[in-house]
């Protein structure tokens, strides 16, 4: 849940299924098997979900579009937020900060990107990806994030131990195995927690930046259009502005 709001908004199961294009099966597959940590908040007999859900669920779906398998795409989408995003529906905020605008008012990610779009008026365009949104990268297998079109998904730079501090930063590994089904390794799997260092890690960095760089086959999902998005579809189907 997230941390800078004081609330979070609350939405139907439809409102859901609408916003992210989700299915019903995916839906409740993600939900029995724990693929995906949802807060789901219960009113009544009806569960309703809330910001966070809807941006975790909207990336899973264009993930799972492109022909990642679902659960790998939830994992996928857990490690981004934990590591990345820390709050989901941050990782839409491109134009508060972009802008200087104070969305702090709001009452939740929601209502700061009803507010923000409402501001920019005709400067803010639907369905339009922005500079410096965050995407997920999936590179042969090495999975990472970093910023759209911005400085460098991939070009390694000798900075602090050479690693480029402007480049993708890693979430972890897909890895494929004849007659068995595709599994994802969190980054933190790689790393010895008892013997770890500044040079490790930054030995870890390096080698994904280099490995996204050097891939034969990339696909990128933006996570921040896709959340915006989503909410522009709630927006209109609430018939507000």
């Amino acid at each position: 849940m997230n941390d800078d709001f004081v609330n979070y908004e609350l939405f139907s199961r439809q409102e859901l299924l609408h916003a992210t294009s989700i299915s019903v099966r995916n839906l409740q597959h993600i939900r029995e098997k724990k693929w995906l940590m949802l807060d789901e908040v219960r009113v009544g007999n009806r569960s309703k979900y809330t910001d966070d859900d809807v941006s975790k669920l909207a990336i899973t779906y264009v993930l799972s579009e492109i022909g990642l398998p679902l659960k790998i795409s939830c994992f996928i989408v857990d490690e981004y937020f934990h590591e990345i995003a820390k709050v989901p529906a941050s990782a839409a905020r491109t134009w508060e900060i972009r802008n200087g605008l104070d969305w702090r008012n709001a009452t939740s990610h929601f209502q700061a990107h009803k507010q923000v779009s409402a501001f920019l008026g005709g400067e803010y365009i639907q369905r339009k990806a922005i500079k410096h949104d965050w995407v997920i990268a999936v590179a042969d297998g090495i999975v990472s994030s970093g910023f759209l079109g911005g400085p460098r998904l991939g070009r390694v730079v000798q900075e602090h131990f050479g690693v480029d501090p402007f480049g993708v930063q890693p979430l972890g590994r897909i890895s494929y195995s004849k007659g068995s089904e595709p599994q994802f390794s969190h980054v933190s799997a790689e790393i010895d927690i008892d013997n770890v260092s500044e040079l490790i890690i930054a030995n870890v960095d390096k080698d994904y930046q280099k490995s996204t760089w050097d891939a034969v086959g990339m696909i990128q999902v933006n996570c921040s259009l896709a959340i915006r998005n989503a909410f522009d579809r709630i927006i209109a189907s609430r018939g507000v502005s």
